[in-house]
């Protein structure tokens, strides 16, 4: 039965997987499914002390068979993900984003966990908790459900990002090294793992960290391997700037994908706003795509879709993740050896499309002048 439902709507609406801010509000609706916790001041981590968290042209590739669960007829260990799979199956046209959805039936349960933080909100490893009496911290209890959800909402919904790559030309998933940039979660990367890619998350939230392990020196903090022969892994840390994490990602990826992380509104604000609320790359734009150039293999794709709702139009503030452009410039990508695809196009009604199947009309969202879609996609040019 699927979890219950208790999100009202985040002000940050649709901003799942920002990545280079800890402060940036990221959450987008719950789905019928998978519920998280609301909150209604864009400064407000969703998470509270002591609570549930409720929380891309070349020919088309060969099209492997779909990931399967080793048991087809066994019950789902995700039934809320299936839910939504199904719901979002009708609405896709291309082979990878089939593939991915195919793969929610093989996703493993997500595991429950008591998490704790100390009166300032810093998440603790369990290396610190014999130094921090326990009337200075808290527990936060993250169900099995939102193992999945975290506090940005449903991975299903990467499933846009998937539709852009294969009308890109990506025809299948196996084999294929994916880094995304702002993760925020490790169900999509376990979803790709299953569909056959080898995939590799980035984010900087100190809370995925907490949820899922305990970072290592090279800020690895969960390894998924599938029986398909893909594999899931998930970084914590800024990329590309730490060298080290870098190293540690490596390169020679066919695909990068971001998702409502680089917005220009995030990164290039038309107004001045609280730096909390921004993204920040750590270095500048030319030297962030140069290092996106050099992780790609050449004919490698960049897809950036961005989630979006309407600005503010009453003039009492400017919201960043209202922006939903992409920040780069086609002369930022020719200088960087890129050749544009697709240039922020619109995709507005696929977006509202999924909102209706994922359910989020039903949450109060009002689809139609409040959700928008931007996507760019480029290649990195052959030699």
């Amino acid at each position: 039965m699927p979890p219950t439902r208790r999100l009202a709507l985040l002000l940050a609406l649709y901003t799942a997987g920002a990545c280079a801010s800890h402060g940036a509000p990221r959450a987008e609706p719950a789905s019928k499914g998978a519920a998280a916790r609301s909150s209604t001041d864009e400064h407000t981590d969703p998470v509270q002390d002591g609570d549930h968290v409720s929380v891309a042209e070349p020919e088309p590739e060969p099209v492997d068979p779909p990931a399967l669960a080793e048991a087809p007829d066994a019950p789902p260990a995700v039934p809320w993900a299936v839910a939504e799979a199904d719901a979002l199956r009708p609405l896709v046209h291309t082979a990878v984003a089939r593939a991915f959805l195919d793969a929610a039936r093989a996703l493993p349960a997500g595991r429950a966990r008591t998490l704790q933080r100390d009166t300032d909100g810093r998440w603790l490893d369990e290396s610190e908790l014999a130094d921090v009496p326990q009337q200075a911290r808290s527990a936060v209890v993250v169900t099995a459900d939102s193992y999945y959800v975290t506090k940005y909402g449903s991975p299903l919904a990467y499933v846009r990002v998937l539709e852009r790559l294969g009308d890109a030309g990506l025809g299948s998933l196996r084999g294929k090294r994916v880094l995304d940039f702002g993760a925020g979660t490790v169900g999509h990367l376990r979803l790709l793992a299953l569909a056959g890619a080898d995939a590799v998350g980035v984010d900087v939230d100190p809370f995925l960290a907490a949820l899922y392990a305990q970072p290592g020196a090279s800020g690895e903090v969960d390894r998924f391997d599938a029986s398909s022969g893909g594999s899931a892994r998930l970084f914590i840390g800024s990329w590309p700037g730490d060298e080290t994490l870098r190293d540690a990602v490596g390169a020679g990826f066919d695909v990068i994908t971001s998702k409502n992380t680089l917005k220009r509104g995030y990164i290039h604000p038309e107004q001045e706003v609280d730096p909390r609320l921004l993204v920040h790359l750590g270095v500048d734009d030319a030297t962030f795509l140069a290092h996106v150039h050099d992780a790609l293999v050449p004919g490698g794709l960049f897809v950036i879709v961005n989630l979006s709702p309407a600005q503010d139009t009453t003039g009492t503030r400017y919201i960043p993740w209202a922006d939903g452009r992409c920040p780069f410039t086609r002369q930022d990508f020719d200088t960087a050896g890129f050749d544009v695809l697709v240039d922020d196009e619109i995709g507005d009604e696929a977006a509202r499309d999924m909102g209706r199947a994922l359910g989020w009309d039903e949450q109060g969202m009002d689809l139609e002048h409040d959700l928008f879609e931007h996507a760019t996609v480029v290649r990195r040019r052959e030699p």
